[in-house]
């Protein structure tokens, strides 16, 4: 992360509860067998307009 210039970063969870939605789409599959989990926590990123 310091490589790409960052002077912050997050490490995030990447269990069976995890979802990355890019403009409305999954881009990722649960690693769970049985699909989705509940997730019990969300981080929204928004562009500035």
């Amino acid at each position: 992360m310091v490589g790409l210039g960052c002077k912050e970063a997050l490490n995030l969870d990447g269990g069976g509860s995890s979802a990355l939605y890019v403009k409305g789409k999954d881009t990722i599959k649960p690693s769970d067998k049985e699909g989705q989990r509940p997730v019990p926590a969300v981080l929204v990123l928004k562009y500035k307009e």
